[in-house]
């Protein structure tokens, strides 16, 4: 009893000293995500004396201004003051650099709002108070100071600014001539923290570094907005959830959550930032990403109500192939890879998967695949067939270099509305960067058919949406097979494990489509998921049937097998025997692709072969793509 009585007094001055210890670090009105401040006066609004900014009736003598060399992030800032003040008044004051002419004085009295690190020195000071750490609104004199100790955290101060004073206004922006704000906002600082400028994990232990995650397209990115990530490991589902909390408490709008099992997934954005974080319960661990390039899901994908009529059928493409599975560099004429499927969906358009190698794509190919796409979607010739999403599962070429073929000669013949990828970044290793011709080479061969107009998703673990009448969700991706301390990627000798990995789920059937992955990305993908969840009706058969994934076809078990390879590519040696063998335990219907087109269905509620014909093309002469 006297111990319990000693904890409870103990337990009281504890809660004092740490409201005590609150009162003195957040004097004055609380900023943007209840941030730790500190003013100079005590309070934001004591002054006697005020500032007007803007009027409705007289406009205004300030100008905006911000540094002549900023960066891209800084002029959005500036813009985004400049729209809020159009916003709220239809008008706003001029907006300038501070450049000055070579031996000019820097203006000093002059009515202006500085934003970021300009070349005033009411800047310059500001910056320098505030000790490498936060963000300041002030007023020094005639200036409106508005800056951060770091350029990726000047948005925070801007939209303080902004939410504080131009939206509440009525006929004009008045401000205290004492302003002093300062920032330290524990909810974004963290030692080891190094995300800039969105709110900090708690607990766990941080990766010493930012893995990067890689590129959108070129067209819907700023140069060098790829996307980058941290990991937290030692952590846990009510961590995870609280991280998702603390982000919306901080400005950011939930746009997306998913559950896997004991897995969480969320997507979230505050107007100028996407994240997307997720939460891995067999390893403790979290992963949080700043994706610079993708639009919402909701915004990507879309829904259709499928009709009696309507139908959706999975096609395996059939590719010329070498019949007994030997190499091109053996046989000289033929592929023994390549990877071409597609969905014919309810709206009668087309979910491309891959594309098939350059090698397979003559004349012949190029022209009946053309002729093909419009007898399964019923388009009549001079009306263009609609390719609602094109995926890739990785950057190898004979993944997508044979649709570039087709795509040059019938691109205006078709439309492109969506690509859905997730290739890393060609800096994290000279593995991932001898990637780089294949993958320019795509994306500058998009860009020419379509210019800018495809909207483009970067796809990450747990992500689901829906094209039409199926839906997919992603189970891997490259940023899974990441060191959590150092944050560097575990793929160092085969690049086939970047593959990403979606399930497609289509009328009330699951087809697991696994690209390349080799084994490192199957023990990741058994470890996150149950053999429950695993369990699929079809499965593509990942990498022509080279890598041993036993573990995963015993799990995934499924009753139907697509294999990207030549029924003789799949026996041709012991290994490759083994794998045929173990998925033949389970699917009792086997196609394969160097041997014929098939396209699939589910009819009276089971799967069948709606579509068997044979493969159209021939030998390669020696084209390139």
């Amino acid at each position: 009893m006297k111990n319990s009585l000693i904890y409870r007094i103990l337990s009281a001055l504890f809660a004092l000293l740490i409201a005590v210890s609150l009162l003195v670090s957040c004097t004055g009105n609380r900023g943007v995500g209840d941030a730790t401040e500190e003013t100079t006066s005590g309070t934001e609004t004591s002054g006697v004396s005020q500032l007007t900014l803007y009027s409705r009736e007289s406009g205004s003598s300030f100008k905006i201004v911000r540094p002549d060399t900023a960066a891209q992030n800084v002029i959005d800032s500036a813009k985004k003051v400049l729209g809020a003040f159009k916003d709220k008044f239809g008008a706003a004051p001029e907006i300038t650099t501070d450049w000055v002419k070579r031996g000019d004085v820097v203006p000093s009295g002059t009515p202006e709002i500085l934003i970021g690190a300009t070349n005033r020195q009411e800047s310059i000071d500001a910056i320098a108070s505030l000790g490498g750490v936060g963000y300041a609104v002030k007023i020094v004199g005639q200036k409106v100071v508005i800056c951060a100790a770091d350029d990726s955290m000047i948005e925070y101060a801007v939209n303080y600014f902004i939410k504080t004073y131009i939206e509440p206004a009525a006929d004009a922006v008045i401000i205290p001539d004492d302003l002093d704000y300062v920032c330290t906002d524990l909810d974004i600082f963290r030692e080891g923290w190094l995300l800039a400028g969105i709110p900090a994990y708690d607990g766990g232990t941080l990766s010493q570094s930012l893995y990067d995650a890689g590129p959108g397209s070129e067209w819907n990115q700023a140069a060098g907005a790829e996307s980058v990530m941290q990991i937290i490991s030692g952590t846990s589902a009510s961590s995870f959830e609280n991280y998702i909390k603390k982000l919306e408490k901080n400005g950011f709008t939930r746009e997306f959550y998913n559950n896997i099992e004991d897995n969480a997934y969320a997507g979230l954005y505050d107007g100028s930032r996407r994240v997307y974080a997720y939460y891995t319960d067999a390893v403790s661990e979290a992963r949080v990403i700043i994706d610079g390039t993708s639009p919402s899901l909701t915004e990507f994908g879309y829904t259709y109500t499928k009709q009696a009529t309507d139908t959706t059928v999975i096609y395996q493409y059939g590719l010329p192939m070498a019949a007994d599975g030997s190499d091109i560099s053996v046989n000289g004429n033929y592929l023994n890879c390549g990877h071409l499927y597609l969905i014919k969906l309810a709206d009668n358009s087309i979910f491309l998967i891959d594309g098939g190698g350059s090698q397979q794509f003559d004349s012949a190919m190029i022209d009946e695949f053309m002729n093909f796409l419009r007898e399964i979607t019923g388009v009549a010739a001079g009306e263009k067939v609609r390719i609602s999403c094109w995926y890739f599962t990785h950057a190898h070429s004979d993944h997508f270099a044979g649709a570039c073929r087709f795509f040059t000669k019938y691109h205006d013949e078709l439309t492109l509305e969506r690509l859905m990828f997730n290739f890393p970044s060609l800096t994290e290793s000279d593995l991932f960067n001898g990637s780089a011709g294949n993958r320019n080479k795509l994306f500058a061969y998009i860009k020419n058919w379509y210019g800018a107009n495809v909207e483009t998703l970067k796809i990450h673990t747990g992500m689901k949406l829906n094209l039409a009448d199926v839906g997919v969700e992603v189970i891997y991706t490259h940023e899974d097979i990441v060191d959590a301390g150092l944050a560097k990627s575990l793929v160092v000798s085969d690049y086939n494990d970047t593959s990403a990995v979606i399930r497609v789920t289509f009328d009330g059937r699951t087809f697991m489509i696994l690209g390349d992955i080799n084994k490192p990305s199957q023990n990741i993908i058994i470890k996150s998921f149950s053999a429950e969840y695993l369990k699929s009706d079809v499965v593509q058969v990942s990498h022509h049937t080279w890598n041993s994934l036993q573990d995963l076809y015993n799990r995934i078990k499924a009753s139907v097998a697509l294999f990207p390879q030549s029924s003789g590519g799949a026996v041709k040696d012991g290994t490759r025997t083994a794998i045929t063998n173990t998925v033949k335990l389970y699917a009792k219907q086997v196609y394969y692709a160097g041997d014929e087109t098939v396209g699939i269905s589910v009819i009276d509620g089971s799967i069948k072969a709606v579509d068997r014909r044979g493969i159209i093309g021939g030998k390669y002469t020696g084209w390139s793509w």
